[in-house]
């Protein structure tokens, strides 16, 4: 396995799992320290949420799709993001 070394100054992850409790997938996203990322204060207002989780964007992405000025702002951070997908060898797809 790769190790992944943080070298940015924001960094995000999030864990899926299957049915069964398995974890099947984890990814992280790495942000330069001069990525604008006050939009993430402003989603979590909008879901009402300390903690921004792939389950509850999931069920509210077109919403928040739909709020235009938020949405240009996450895309324009997520263009200098690094991302790193692990996939679990345990999972069933």
């Amino acid at each position: 396995m790769a190790l992944i070394i943080p070298t940015a100054q924001s960094t995000f992850g999030d864990a899926t799992s299957v049915p069964g409790g398995h974890l099947s997938s984890y990814v992280l996203a790495q942000l330069p320290g001069k990525a604008e990322l006050s939009w993430v204060s402003d989603m979590r207002s909008l879901l009402v949420t300390d903690e921004l989780k792939w389950k509850l964007f999931k069920e509210r992405r077109e919403w928040l799709q739909a709020k235009s000025d938020l949405w240009k702002r996450v895309r324009s951070s997520m263009k200098s993001a690094t991302l790193a997908g692990v996939l679990s060898q345990r999972a069933i797809l």
